[in-house]
């Protein structure tokens, strides 16, 4: 028993080798999937030469069946819709706290259908790194928690745990990508299904690579959800 992690790769050459080591360290891991994007994408070169060295690790690629993060994830569902664990998704530019897989899983154990990864409980950890993007996100995730009365502090960040059958059983609408964190959690109160988070420390300082996160192109979107969770009853 374990988790299947589902990872979206796109340009992400120079980290996906630190990230395998530090998965590697991970108990709870069963399985690990690649998504890529595109065929000039060096990264999935960099995983294959893993894969033939790794022989410890369970590590699979695919091609994504369309294009951006979403269709990656779908993807991903698709690939693992015959089993029975959970999926965590994990982002490949480092800024996730692996270490807190196996506490993300030992909650599923106890019922949680979805676990959270909180960035914010705590300000001092991240201010260091505060910008417009930043800012906008702790507010909205500030005004979420008062909505929702619970101990959650991030309902943004897609590093998460979901339970294999509410992955199944919903047809999810998001269309970016990046709200599809959004989309789950207006999903998990409709439905009332039972959720749980882990504190997370998380790196806001990219070393390699470019985000991929625009907010420009993904405002509207978490407005549109934002707005759904609001007037939820």
């Amino acid at each position: 028993m374990g988790v299947n992690l589902l990872i979206p790769v796109h340009y992400e050459e120079e980290n996906v080798s630190i990230l395998i080591e530090s998965l590697e360290k991970v108990s709870s891991i069963i399985s690990i999937l690649f998504v890529y994007d595109d065929l000039q994408d060096p990264t999935s070169n960099v995983i294959k030469s893993i894969i033939s060295k790794k022989s410890s690790l369970n590590i699979s690629l695919i091609k994504n069946k369309g294009k951006g993060i979403i269709s990656a994830y779908k993807s991903g569902f698709e690939y693992y819709k015959h089993s029975n664990f959970p999926i965590v998704i994990v982002m490949s530019d480092l800024s996730d706290e692996i270490s807190s897989i196996d506490i993300m899983y030992a909650k599923w154990k106890t019922g949680a259908m979805i676990v959270y990864a909180d960035r914010y409980k705590n300000l001092i950890q991240f201010s260091k790194f505060f910008n417009i993007k930043i800012f906008l996100s702790f507010i909205s995730n500030r005004i979420l928690n008062l909505r929702l009365q619970n101990n959650i502090y991030d309902y943004t960040n897609n590093f998460r745990l979901y339970d294999n059958n509410f992955i199944k059983q919903n047809d999810f609408k998001t269309s970016k990508g990046f709200e599809f964190s959004l989309e789950t959690t207006f999903l998990s109160k409709k439905n009332k299904i039972k959720v749980d988070k882990v504190d997370v420390h998380h790196n806001f300082n990219r070393k390699f690579g470019k985000t991929k996160f625009k907010i420009s192109s993904n405002l509207i979107k978490y407005i549109y959800w934002l707005t759904r969770i609001m007037i939820l009853k």
